[in-house]
């Protein structure tokens, strides 16, 4: 299971591997500088802002916590419908 604590460590990285500034950042995010030090500080993050942090800094953050959790991930699906790769890899091979 990730944390949140370990979902924001994650989202400082990036933004320290982007050399964004805290002013950049705030900026960006339309917020007050002072709140993104509290966003990092408060060890909580609501989804709404994560998806802003993805938007803004071009990095999912939710597939980053998924690619750390220990659960395989789903079959894709096409319009609801279950996906068999497999057979898809068959009829191209086919072709």
């Amino acid at each position: 299971m990730i944390t949140e604590k370990e979902l924001l460590e994650i989202v400082a990285a990036e933004v320290k591997r982007q050399k964004v500034s805290q002013a950049e950042l705030a900026h960006k995010l339309r917020v007050n500088p002072s709140s993104i030090s509290g966003i990092f500080h408060r060890r909580k993050i609501r989804i709404d802002r994560l998806v802003q942090f993805s938007e803004v800094l071009n990095y999912n953050f939710f597939q980053a916590a998924a690619n750390r959790l220990d659960i395989p991930s789903p079959e894709p699906k096409i319009y609801g419908e279950e996906v068999n790769v497999t057979d898809y890899q068959n009829q191209i091979r086919e072709l």
